[in-house]
């Protein structure tokens, strides 16, 4: 099928072999003659391509064919193309995301195991605004709202070094503007963007060229830098990591007496404060650090290379670079490995985890170093710019292939730049922006498009909504546009078939890490929705996803991982403290579950994934949270206590956890997963706790109610959370239904509950706040009860449940709350996340339970 709707047929076979070819209007139902095929053929492939024209290959003529020509619709007609390695036929060809083509398999004379990419792009530069400040030094920062955050740097003159200076990239306009003013200028120092979406700011050089250990923090809301802890080291040359449990990890480079550091620092983003952690087996400065899928941190730089546990805090040594290098580039790529590339060299080598080994791939065109790498959506990189061994600039480009190992030129930067900014757009495109030429500092910026080249805008996915927040365990849903594409065409053959499957993308944007995500099969996908398999294992943070049909990209949406639900209190306090709690009597008994729940009914969609926050105290007042399982068989899950990870201050220090049955009888306890005899079973969870200090179990319970508890080791109080996930979404049983019961207090100690809806349909619930029904002494005399959407957006409040204006849908649901004074509020959901929050309408503590149940 043609963009125009019209049919394309070309080549075959009638008694001998055809070369002709003729279109089919839909419209008329009529066939017209067009173009012929240069070579004859049949059992050949036919693919729609991005730019519109279609790309014959291969196919048969009384023996393999290995041409391949184009076909303009515009002209109707076909010119030749690159030639397949090997001639084939009854091949197949799939048009992977990024526009190139997969050919694989068929026959030449016997079947074939080879397959071979064909790249119909040809990447190209394009000018956009210029800077308000000639820099080089700087930092550029993709920011959650998809605009780009430029700051410090060097700039032109002798008394420009260590700008204060800050400006913003809007993709949209092509412009920039000017931010908030740093409170230190700076130059050669990192900025990291942390899970809250700040921006933190470190070290560098100041404008008398001392080394810096101050640090600071932008905030995009407010368009403002706010002070944050110093550095114990200064230090500037040197990398910091965006670690999954949130913190910041600094590690080498150089002080301000010209030394070479090999220690290491952690930032954490709660208390704002540094605190050393193991040092490097080597000092080294101009390293690169790449934070790889399974936590560990890759440091490379000369010959060497270490990798830092963050579990442990500790450096251990790893397989040696062949070519010694620095100011280098270190790329993750999609399939796990690390592209190290250039540093006064052209040589590149590939990394890979599994096995701790580097191996040669193909070498760049050029030396360089003090480049740019930036990986594309469709899995190339593109390294562009730098200076060779003997200073001189480069404009150069290239492209590194990871399915062929090797490089390709493309487009030339319009200027040469070195020690500049690459930063990925969320249209795909690349932001050169700043850095040196031989003419000096530069302002200009320009756009690198990779040259997909599709003429027809109205093929492009679009994302209307996202998932704002998710949970690890939970799925991705999306809505928008054109998520099936055009249906391409079949070739010769009835195993090349026609498919028009989105392909989805999230990838993490501090770390550039990289999941494709398979479509749930019980929720479907369609050409306006999209809902994915639980995502496990994926880092925490900001993250872009992206919706590619026809390979065709879409523009990128921006999204969170959290490991729960933020709280959407209208005035978070920053440092949350915890009241005095009055001593309780001893272990409460573990019955979080006090009414009896609806029949469940069959339906594909549930509640699942349940979290809740609160406030740990000791004695009655720890965190009791219950769930539980239908259906009729075991159901394998994981129950997690999480403390010392979450994002703010005022944690649970070291939380332990216990899981109960319906009897009140202990199944298990845990207090440091890493010591569980079942570690590896949270391991292969693949959502292990993120601190070595917080608690998991993995277990498979039968269909019934249970009970997790959590406490504070040696009587420790904080903030923690209470988690439940599904490990086996196959069992006939299913994980819901929740009830948690705690010491509500004022502020940001309240009662935060979080679930999802998930399925192909909307899910009718009951939320009840109960307090003077609760069978404990201190129960809360009077709670309220607040429904918030994954947007943070109130969708529903209630206090006293009688005055409710759905309060015959209360009493109709068979279990209203009972006492008059105790909250609810029923509610039809959509598949998404929710959040319920109880308060005490007296402003006072007390002990309260939240319970959600399914009502069909």
């Amino acid at each position: 099928m043609l963009p125009n709707g019209k049919v394309l047929v070309a080549g075959g076979y009638n008694g001998s072999y055809l070369g002709s070819a003729e279109i089919y209007d839909p419209a008329g139902g009529s066939w017209t003659a067009t173009g012929s095929l240069a070579t004859a053929r049949y059992s050949h492939t036919a693919t729609l391509l991005p730019n519109g024209k279609v790309l014959v290959a291969g196919g048969y003529n009384g023996s393999a064919v290995a041409s391949a020509e184009l076909y303009d619709p515009a002209t109707g007609t076909w010119t030749a193309t690159g030639s397949l390695v090997t001639a084939r036929d009854g091949h197949t060809a799939t048009l992977l995301p990024g526009g190139n083509v997969l050919m694989a398999g068929g026959v030449n004379p016997t079947s074939l195991a080879s397959a071979e990419l064909y790249d119909p792009a040809n990447g190209s530069w394009t000018a956009t605004g210029s800077l308000a400040t000639a820099r080089t030094l700087h930092t550029a920062t993709l920011l959650p709202n998809g605009k780009v955050l430029v700051a410090g740097g060097q700039g032109q003159g002798n008394n420009n070094i260590g700008l204060a200076s800050a400006e913003l990239y809007d993709p949209a306009s092509g412009n920039w503007t000017v931010t908030g003013l740093l409170l230190t200028g700076r130059q050669d120092h990192t900025a990291t963007l942390l899970h809250n979406g700040k921006v933190l700011v470190a070290g560098g050089i100041n404008d008398t060229g001392n080394a810096l250990a101050s640090a600071e923090v932008y905030d995009p809301a407010t368009g403002n830098w706010g002070p944050t802890g110093n550095l114990s080291t200064a230090r500037y040359y040197y990398t910091a990591t965006l670690l999954p449990n949130g913190k910041v990890l600094v590690a080498g480079g150089a002080n301000g007496s010209g030394g070479i550091l090999a220690s290491a620092e952690l930032y954490d983003p709660a208390s704002g404060t540094w605190s050393a952690t193991g040092s490097l087996a080597t000092a080294r400065i101009l390293h690169t650090a790449t934070l790889l899928p399974n936590g560990k941190v890759l440091v490379a730089g000369g010959a060497s290379a270490e990798l830092y546990d963050p579990a442990s805090g500790t450096w251990t040594t790893t397989g040696s670079l062949a070519t010694g290098r620095s100011d280098h580039t270190a790329t993750l790529l999609p399939n796990g490995k690390v592209l190290v590339a250039g540093g006064g060299t052209a040589s590149a080598e590939l990394y890979e985890p599994a096995s701790g080994t580097w191996t040669d791939t193909g070498s760049l065109g050029a030396e360089r170093s003090s480049h740019t790498a930036t990986l594309l959506p469709n899995g190339k990189v593109l390294a562009a710019g730098g200076q060779n061994n003997n200073n001189i600039g480069l404009a150069s480009a290239e492209l590194y292939d990871p399915v062929s190992g090797s490089w390709t030129t493309t487009g030339s930067l319009g200027a040469v730049r070195v020690d500049f900014t690459a930063t990925l757009l969320l249209n795909g495109r690349v932001l050169a922006a700043g850095g040196t030429s031989p003419s000096g500092f530069l302002a200009s910026a320009e756009l690198y498009d990779v040259g997909l080249g599709f003429v027809r805008p109205d093929w492009q996915p679009q994302i209307a909504t996202a998932t704002s927040t998710l949970t690890p365990g939970s799925r991705l849903m999306l809505t928008g546009s054109r998520f099936q594409g055009i249906s391409q065409a079949s070739g010769g053959s009835v195993q090349d078939s026609s498919s028009n499957y989105p392909i989805v993308q999230l990838r993490s944007i501090e770390s550039s890490q990289v999941t494709f995500l398979p479509v749930d099969s019980t929720a479907g996908w369609s050409n306006t929705s999209f809902t994915s398999t639980p995502i496990t294992g994926f880092p925490l943070g900001p993250a872009l996803v992206t919706v590619f049909t026809n390979g065709i990209p879409s523009d990128a949406r921006s999204l969170v991982i959290a490991t729960s639900t933020p709280p959407p209190t209208p005035t978070p306090t920053s440092t949350p403290t915890a009241t005095a709690i009055p001593t309780a009597t001893p272990t409460p008994t573990p019955t979080a579950t006090p009414a009896a729940t609806p029949t469940p009914t069959a339906n594909p969609t549930t509640l699942a994934n349940i979290s809740t926050r609160l406030l740990v105290g000791t004695g009655d007042n720890v965190l009791i949270g219950g769930f539980i399982v239908t259906g009729t068989q075991s159901k394998k899950i994981i129950v997690r206590a999480i403390g010392p990870s979450l994002p703010f201050a005022g944690t649970l220090a070291d939380p332990i956890l216990e899981l109960h049955d319906s009897s009140g009888a202990l199944l298990e306890t845990n207090d440091n997963w890493v010591d569980s005899p079942n570690k590896q079973a949270i391991i292969d969870s693949t959502i292990p706790p993120p601190n070595n200090l917080e608690s998991a179990i993995v277990r498979s319970v039968a269909p019934g109610n249970y009970t997790a508890i959590v406490r504070g080791v040696s009587n420790g109080t904080g903030i923690g959370v209470v988690e439940a996930y599904d490990l086996d979404t196959s069992a006939n049983s299913k994980l819901a239904n929740i009830s948690t019961r705690g010491l509500v207090q004022t502020g940001d100690n309240v009662l935060i509950a979080g679930t999802i809806v998930v399925g192909t349909a909307s899910q009718k619930v009951i939320i009840r706040a109960l307090g003077p029904s609760v069978p404990v002494p201190g129960a809360m005399a009077d709670p309220t009860l607040e429904l918030y959407d994954g947007n943070g957006a109130l969708l529903e409040a209630n206090d006293n449940w009688v005055d409710s204006a759905n309060k015959q849908a209360i009493i109709d649901s068979t279990i209203p709350p009972p006492n008059d004074l105790e909250s609810a509020i029923v509610r039809t959901l959509s598949p998404a996340n929710y959040t319920a929050i109880v308060r005490s309408a007296n402003n006072t503590a007390g002990i309260a339970v939240v319970e959600i149940y399914a009502l069909n």
